[in-house]
């Protein structure tokens, strides 16, 4: 139990001392990036997780994001029947360079889909790249949910990258809390929060955050027609608990034991599946 409490405390003052000269706002746009799936568009955020003393580069998104890149193919089994083959092809990655309040340049990057949730609308993609970037997000671990009134921060790429760059940061607070939706099921997988962070087509999958700390907790999934302003985010207790269910609760969670090696890493590719 202490050893788990020392990587926490370890974890999150690496993280302090990434973060220590830099406001909220900019350490947000740092691990935010634009995810592109075929015609489709979105936004993720970075996740860093050490396995074996090597960092490992994840990326959260949304499932809706990056469901076109799925394909379904007919093998035959061993005794001779059709089986159902699920893959992914890889999603593109882009970070904006930001430099004094203007953009620079851009880094582009493969990742594989590694899990999927499609109730609860959640995608984990892992970088081809591992050694491409030295900041990831800190997620809220508190059991305590954030009530109504919490400010928050969003980061995405509204309108696609060509519109909103990869790290666009709007505010707003959280409006309600534990919101059923039935276009994902409405059922225990499907309960999101309701948040007034501006946002458009483009911002699926991009970060909601804590104001105060930029502590993560939540992403975005979809919004009411009509408006900015009206949106829902998947809740960080619905993360963890796919992260959970998925085995990559490691990723999310420092104080949670790796894989001892790379070829230990294995995760459920998808939850909730489609037939």
């Amino acid at each position: 139990m202490m050893k788990r409490i020392a990587l926490f405390l370890c974890v999150v003052l690496a993280c302090s001392v990434v973060y220590a000269d830099t406001s909220v706002g900019e350490r947000l746009q740092q691990v935010s990036v634009n995810v592109k799936a075929d015609r489709a568009q979105g936004s993720g955020l970075i996740i860093l997780a050490n396995v074996n003393g090597k960092t490992t580069t994840w990326i959260l998104t949304a499932n809706h994001v990056v469901d076109g890149l799925r394909q379904v193919n007919t093998v035959i089994d061993f005794d001779g029947s059709d089986k159902k083959q699920v893959t992914y092809m890889d999603a593109e990655v882009v970070q904006e360079k930001v430099i004094n309040g203007r953009g620079v340049g851009e880094k582009k990057f493969f990742a594989k889909v590694m899990s999927v949730d499609s109730r609860r609308d959640i995608a984990l993609l892992r970088m081809r790249a591992d050694d491409e970037f030295n900041t990831g997000a800190v997620f809220y671990l508190s059991k305590e949910i954030p009530p109504p009134g919490t400010a928050l921060f969003h980061c995405g790429a509204p309108g696609g990258q060509d519109m909103g760059g990869t790290c666009s940061l709007t505010d707003g607070i959280v409006s309600r809390v534990g919101v059923s939706i039935s276009q994902f099921g409405g059922s225990e997988h499907g309960i999101y929060d309701q948040i007034t962070c501006p946002a458009q087509p483009g911002s699926s999958g991009g970060l909601v955050a804590l104001g105060d700390n930029g502590y993560i907790v939540g992403i975005l999934t979809l919004g009411a027609r009509g408006t900015d302003s009206f949106h829902w985010m998947v809740p960080v207790r619905s993360i963890l608990a796919f992260a959970e269910e998925t085995g990559a609760a490691w990723i999310f969670d420092p104080s949670v034991t790796p894989p001892a090696s790379e070829s230990e890493i294995n995760l459920k590719l998808e939850l909730n599946s489609k037939q």
